[in-house]
């Protein structure tokens, strides 16, 4: 309803569409994907073009199980930074996604804005291998925050070795167990979590061992991609030279 009887007038809406471009920062570059090993951070930046008008606003992000977020976010607007408490409030908790950062103080809107947030999130043990650990953000808005814009997704990967110790030809093939292995990346020797003939990538632990199950198989889990050096440092008991790696 208008209560006027001006001629002309100017109705602006106080919804107007509002979206996000979520990226991975890694050394100044960004991408939609990676991979990194277990243990590695990954930092996240979501640009929001908001709306002059704006009156409600917030972001909601998700992550995998596999990824543990650093429970801060940094949030600027137009270069400025802005403060938590006063111009938005970071919720971890009685929500569906990981968190919200809902923005208050700054609404509603005078002006078209660009609104970064900053955060971080550690890949860890429960991180799927050779599958994509997925990071997804969107926001909401208008007066119930009923209005969702489309998600933006990004992927951290994270990757296996698997290893066979036999003897035996390509036709014939016996696996041999207790061989022992270790992995460098370069000149770094890597440690692991074991459990039964799975190795995760740990560098908390002191293991450097890796050995070869009963069927004569290891596997390595939780490695960036890239170059790496096996090397058998002990041989199996039953046999005492070196069989194929």
């Amino acid at each position: 309803m208008m209560d006027t009887n001006k001629g002309e007038m100017t109705i602006e809406e106080k919804n107007a569409p509002s979206d996000s471009e979520k990226e991975i920062v890694d050394s100044n570059n960004t991408a939609t994907n990676n991979n990194v090993n277990i243990g590695d951070t990954v930092n996240y930046k979501v640009t929001i073009t908001a709306k002059k008008g704006a009156a409600t606003l917030k972001l909601v992000d998700t992550m995998d199980a596999g990824l543990t977020f650093g429970n801060a976010v940094t949030v600027t607007k137009d270069g400025a930074p802005l403060a938590a408490g006063t111009d938005y409030e970071l919720v971890t908790s009685g929500i569906d996604g990981t968190f919200e950062v809902v923005f208050t103080g700054i609404l509603p809107l005078t002006a078209d804005s660009t609104i970064v947030v900053e955060y971080s999130a550690v890949v860890n043990e429960n991180a799927k291998i050779d599958e994509p650990n997925k990071n997804t953000a969107s926001l909401k808005y208008g007066d119930n925050y009923e209005i969702e814009s489309a998600p933006d997704t990004t992927e951290t990967f994270s990757f296996d070795i698997d290893v066979f110790k036999y003897t035996g030809d390509a036709d014939n093939k016996t696996g041999l167990a207790d061989a022992e292995f270790e992995l460098k990346c370069g000149d770094k020797v890597l440690t692991f979590t074991a459990n039964g003939s799975t190795y995760l990538y740990d560098t908390e632990s002191t293991n450097t061992t890796l050995k070869s199950g009963s069927d004569g198989y290891f596997y390595v889990d939780g490695l960036k991609a890239g170059t790496y050096t096996l090397t058998e440092t002990k041989a199996p008991q039953a046999h005492h030279h070196r069989d194929r790696k």
